[in-house]
């Protein structure tokens, strides 16, 4: 099957976040699917099966949205029935009408990436495909800039710069501990700001 460089490019950028293509059709509740494209998330994302179709004209012919639609029902109402816990995303790629996009939405959850009007190399020689990162930016890992003292390009450390926009109440060791801890997650954030907390509260306690 011929499919577009959008697409194409889709999937790679998929693929690139970790996710992992699933061989089609496949079986759910005795019900054979098949779709141009499906893809699993990795490990911190293995609830989200996401579905793409290309809606480019591709040898004559354009998909239509309604049989689509049909589809991915299907395949949802068989998802109920064996009780999974997956997580639908349809991706479409080109060209789609807004009352199809809110209809399909209706059964999933709807991504759209407009095709390319032309595949153009950046000034480093590589295709850009930042805006389809930020089309199907839901899908992909959230990646922070890492936290480092001293100046950044800003001129400014990362400390600096949430100092200037914070309280001046605000407590710079408290500051840079949870600065430092968010390279480790969400949980290590947590942690620690409970630390400061329990602290806090035992100081109290030996204060009065």
């Amino acid at each position: 099957m011929t499919v577009s460089p959008t697409f194409q490019m889709v999937i790679s950028c998929l693929k690139g976040a970790g996710y992992q293509s699933v061989s089609t059709p496949f079986r759910v509740a005795s019900v054979e699917f098949d779709f141009p494209a499906a893809l699993r998330g990795d490990t911190k994302r293995s609830n989200d099966l996401v579905l793409a179709f290309d809606l480019t004209e591709q040898m004559g012919e354009t998909p239509n949205v309604k049989r689509i639609r049909q589809k991915v029902e299907a395949l949802g109402r068989a998802l109920d029935i064996t009780q999974s816990k997956l997580v639908l995303t349809a991706i479409l790629v080109g060209n789609a009408e807004s009352n199809e996009v809110d209809e399909l939405a209706e059964t999933c959850r709807v991504l759209t990436v407009e095709e390319a009007q032309q595949d153009v190399p950046d000034s480093s020689g590589t295709d850009d495909t930042s805006w389809i990162s930020d089309r199907i930016r839901v899908l992909l890992p959230l990646v922070l800039p890492r936290y480092t003292e001293g100046p950044q390009i800003s001129g400014l450390s990362a400390l600096d710069e949430l100092k200037a926009t914070a309280e001046k109440s605000l407590d710079k060791k408290f500051v840079e501990d949870i600065l430092l801890a968010s390279e480790h997650g969400e949980e290590a954030v947590v942690d620690r700001f409970v630390q400061t907390i329990e602290r806090a509260i035992l100081q109290e306690g030996q204060d009065n």
